[in-house]
């Protein structure tokens, strides 16, 4: 057979095949900038090793695992160009490998569609061709894909177990040359499992009854008996003794007689194709005013900042219990969802998104961290800034169904498990951007497939994923119905996006005034500022939010704020800036008759008691001593003081300043101290330290230096990254072998 003559419309090799090319010679004939790139796509995976010559570099780029890092950001066609390659085997020629690919367009295109498929491979050396005409794939996709097309394991787990011995009398049954090195040997098995008519030609040629089992197993409907049956047997090993002598068939590791997959693709006939997807489907849009988007997300984005204040303010005034292994039970989340009047999906998403900014604290019950008070005066556009970049950075989906479809086919699509949901809330956004500016999506279906094609590891048995992202970026108003608000643009247009100038784009314009009704509620039209908030929400009940916020004003409302240290007249004064007029009289009425009964009866914390019989001026003595402050004494009668620490602390305390107590459960004394629970010793207040600090000449910067750490040792930025990738680069470009 002449060079390039061909089998049907299938290019196949013939005796003068080119050996496979070593990912390693390749690596070393890039040049400083392509290798230097190179290093950077693929930097996740090399982070941490020694890399000081090409090989170990071509077998770290080839490990199963770091391939599989790298398939999730291919598209479709360059997935199924890898599937099919794997199924013809690590190398061979683009033609004939373009030729097994399900034609697109006219040849020259469909052509072109395959290279363009196969430079994506290449960026990240996944393939890689040395002369534009073979096409070689990483060896490690062997593992990663079991069974390429379902067709069951490549020739090339075969010619891998193989020696050179074996090689050549396999070459030898085949009546082929077998002259070379291993790497010509290797290239003629290659070419052999590339000759569909050869191996139709030496089947035929077989006796009848083997033919009839390799016919049989190529096409899936070969019978294994369940019983004895002795004939049967011999005429199995018989099979397997011819078909393992020609590299037909092979034991796989579970000792299971298997056919490679080039085998059975020659012989169920040349009408077979694999899948090939080139170009995307389109999403159909339609146009929608600007105004109209950022609307829709607006008061989205205020509803989801609102119901956020609610449910936040609602574990604040009452922790709720954890679960054994942390989080919120279905109990518990329902509950705060009828008391913050959301659905149960926006309560869970609230908690994710507070959780990821550190907004509530864990421990046995779960409550708000000391970060809320403050995050919640931020202004509106802040905190929906916060809570979409905490959105935005989120490893999972918080509202994704449980039960989503299990593929059963194992494919390369399934073959990694990818877990950082980051990567596909990324991808629906930017395909949503991609629509355009005043564009709205007319077919989520259309676009969910648009993603799929771009992202299809992604996507795979997880099709419920990309409507539940949809519905959370809708609550947070990154869209507006289906069009991007400001917020979705400013996420995908950087690293580090000025979410707070896009929040505030997306929010209507904040207000500061509210109108009081004579039924103890309120009404905000609007977003109110977030002095407005923080003042309604500490003195009323929130009912409503949205375009409009409603609260309402309770004595048990107004008593909170009172706990939190208004008074009265403050807070009449307060109500009243906002008003822009004179209160509604039965909430002057309410505040007043709150304000008076507030704090009628007051309680006070203390560990142990400090009683003097007979001398006060001695108790009031000690209680204005500036040497015993660190203990917090509280003189409450003329004979008692209340002390802030522990009787075993006060003791101490008192004798090293000069006085003689005793402990009441001791002999009688002038003062007596009542024993109580055991507390910290260490002082509370941050001057106390320091004047300790400078009593006993302590720096206590070095000291607390090393608990709370020294500066992170982590990249932060694609500057150092790229800058140690091109370090890399140049240490392997200096130990550069000639040419090879």
């Amino acid at each position: 057979m002449a060079e390039g003559e061909t089998h049907g419309s299938r290019p196949v090799f013939n005796d003068a095949v080119i050996p496979a090319l070593p990912l390693a010679t390749w690596l070393a004939n890039r040049n400083l900038t392509d290798l230097e790139e190179l290093l950077y796509r693929r930097r996740d995976y090399l982070a941490g090793y020694r890399l000081n010559n090409f090989h170990s570099l071509a077998d770290l780029l080839q490990n199963p695992w770091a391939l599989a890092g790298a398939l999730p950001s291919l598209p479709l066609p360059a997935l199924q160009i890898i599937e099919a390659h794997a199924a013809l085997g690590r190398s061979v020629t683009i033609d004939a490998l373009a030729g097994f690919l399900t034609e697109t367009g006219g040849p020259e295109q469909h052509r072109a569609h395959v290279v363009g498929a196969l430079d994506l491979l290449t960026a990240d050396a996944l393939a890689w061709s040395g002369d534009g005409v073979h096409s070689n794939l990483a060896k490690g996709f062997e593992q990663l894909i079991p069974s390429p097309l379902g067709l069951g394991p490549s020739g090339e787990v075969l010619l891998a177990r193989m020696n050179v011995e074996k090689m050549r009398a396999t070459l030898r049954a085949l009546d082929l040359p077998r002259a070379g090195d291993r790497a010509r040997l290797e290239a003629a098995l290659r070419g052999f499992y590339l000759d569909a008519d050869g191996i139709r030609a030496r089947v035929a040629a077989a006796p009848s009854a083997i033919r009839g089992e390799l016919e049989a197993e190529a096409a899936g409907t070969r019978v294994t008996p369940t019983g004895y049956d002795r004939d049967r047997l011999v005429l199995e090993r018989e099979v397997e003794s011819w078909g393992a002598a020609r590299a037909m068939l092979f034991r796989d590791l579970n000792y299971r007689v298997v056919m490679p997959s080039q085998v059975r693709l020659a012989l169920r006939g040349s009408d077979f194709r694999a899948p090939f997807d080139p170009t995307p489907g389109e999403v159909p849009t339609t146009s929608t005013s600007v105004d109209q988007i950022t609307g829709e997300a607006g008061s989205a984005a205020v509803e989801f900042v609102a119901a956020t204040t609610t449910v936040l303010g609602s574990l604040a005034r009452e922790p709720v219990p954890a679960l054994k292994d942390g989080g919120l039970g279905v109990r518990e989340i329902r509950k705060l969802a009828k008391a913050a009047r959301v659905t149960e999906a926006r309560v869970t998403l609230v908690i994710a998104l507070a959780r990821e900014i550190g907004l509530v604290s864990e421990t046995s019950r779960v409550g708000v961290s000391e970060m809320y008070p403050t995050w919640n005066r931020t202004e509106p556009n802040v905190r929906l800034a916060q809570l979409v970049m905490a959105w935005w950075r989120l490893v999972y989906l918080p509202t994704l169904p449980p039960k989503v479809e299990a593929p059963t086919v194992a494919t390369i699509l399934t073959s990694v498990r990818h877990l950082d949901e980051r990567a596909l809330r990324h991808a629906t956004i930017r395909a949503f951007v991609d629509s355009g500016e005043g564009q709205s999506v007319t077919d989520l279906a259309a676009l969910a497939a648009r993603i799929t094609w771009s992202h299809p590891i992604l996507v795979a048995g997880r099709a419920a994923a990309i409507p539940t992202i949809v519905a959370e970026a809708q609550q947070l108003g990154v869209t507006g119905g289906t069009g991007c608000s400001p917020m979705a643009f400013a996420l995908v247009s950087a690293e580090e996006p000025d979410l707070a100038a896009a929040a505030g784009a997306t929010l209507p314009a904040t207000t500061t005034t509210a109108t009081f009704g004579s039924d103890l509620t309120v009404l905000v039209s609007g977003t109110p500022t977030a002095q407005v908030n923080t003042l309604l929400d500490a003195c009323a009940d929130r009912e409503g939010s949205g375009s409009a916020s409603l609260w309402r004003f309770s004595p048990a409302s107004v008593r909170r704020a009172f706990d939190e240290g208004s008074s009265a007249a403050g807070l009449l004064s307060s109500l009243g800036d906002i008003a822009g007029g004179p209160l509604p009289q039965p909430l002057e009425y309410l505040i007043t008759d709150v304000g008076r009964r507030h704090g009628v009866v007051t309680v006070t914390a203390g560990l142990c008691v400090l009683h003097s019989r007979d001398d006060p001026a001695l108790l009031h003595q000690i209680c204005s001593d500036r040497s015993l402050k660190q203990l917090g004494l509280q003189l409450i009668a003329p004979m008692v003081a209340l002390s802030q620490q522990n009787s075993d602390t006060t003791l101490t305390a008192l004798r090293r300043a000069g006085y003689l107590p005793s402990d009441a459960t001791g002999p009688s004394a002038g003062i007596t101290t009542s024993p109580n629970l055991p507390s910290n010793d260490l002082p509370s207040d941050e001057s106390d330290l320091d004047e300790l600090a400078k009593e006993f000449g302590v720096d206590i910067e070095r000291l607390l230096g090393p608990i709370f750490g020294g500066p992170a040792k982590r990249e932060g930025n694609e500057k150092s990254a790229r800058q140690r990738a091109r370090a890399i680069a140049k240490t392997l470009h200096a130990v550069r072998p000639g040419t090879r």
